[in-house]
């Protein structure tokens, strides 16, 4: 593996460069978001001509000096020689679990935010209490907490997430998945907002909370299923633009 850069290597074709942007834009995203823990945390994204290959971050950039060009291609059925020295081998073994194991899935987020932190720990998990919560309503899963991923943890790791779309890492973080990077992104912003609401609204004493019944909740859930299917790619261009007036150097 090497690092390439995306308008000069002619082995990079088009769609291998959009990808590659768009998985930078999405580190510079989560930066602004303040999802990100050092150098930690790990985004990948499957790609669309090669769907045995995938696309990390190197291990010792921070999210906010990713670029397009900076990102490495990894083998999804081959592990590469000298693994650490160039991407997180614990994020290796969480991402290649999930990309094997749903090949409907094109990019994976994983997060540590201290309020994903605080509800991985949480012995109710996400609550459904707000309508955004409501969009993880019965496509949630858990994964209990095994130490730092490794690879013979695959197995586990992709039964747990079954075909869910958002996974709760218990004592650990938040991952999502979705059919591109823009929708995991959208997903993952939805899921920390319910997770800090539902953080805030315990705050308050459980005996003022107010509990949807569950046919409630499934309708609702119903609902954002049907926007997401119209709706969740609108977010993205806007997302882009954004960071294209703050700092468009994750294009190169």
């Amino acid at each position: 593996m090497k690092l390439v850069t995306v308008g000069g290597d002619p082995h990079i074709n088009e769609s291998e460069k959009i990808a590659r942007i768009d998985l930078a834009a999405a580190h510079r995203l989560a930066e602004q978001f303040k999802w990100t823990q050092l150098i930690y945390n790990h985004f990948t994204l499957r790609l669309p001509d090669d769907p045995d290959s995938f696309l990390i971050k190197p291990h010792l950039e921070m999210f906010r000096e990713v670029t397009a060009s900076s990102l490495v291609k990894v083998p999804l059925y081959e592990q590469p020689k000298n693994l650490s020295a160039q991407i997180n081998p614990a994020g290796y073994a969480l991402h290649t679990a999930v990309l094997k194991a749903r090949p409907d899935v094109q990019a994976v987020v994983h997060i540590h935010t201290h309020a994903g932190m605080a509800i991985s720990a949480h012995k109710d998990g996400l609550r459904f209490i707000t309508q955004g919560a409501m969009r993880f309503y019965g496509g949630l899963s858990y994964h209990d907490y095994l130490g730092i991923a490794e690879v013979e943890e695959a197995e586990s790791i992709a039964h747990d997430i079954g075909n869910s779309k958002a996974m709760i890492l218990r004592n650990h973080g938040l991952l999502v998945v979705g059919c591109n990077m823009g929708e995991a992104i959208s997903r993952m912003n939805y899921l920390v907002s319910a997770i800090e609401s539902q953080l805030l609204i315990e705050a308050t004493g459980v005996q003022n909370i107010l509990i949807p019944a569950p046919e409630i909740c499934a309708k609702a859930a119903a609902q954002w299923n049907n926007m997401e299917d119209s709706d969740m790619l609108k977010d993205w261009p806007a997302l882009l633009r954004w960071m294209d007036d703050l700092d468009s150097s994750y294009r190169n």
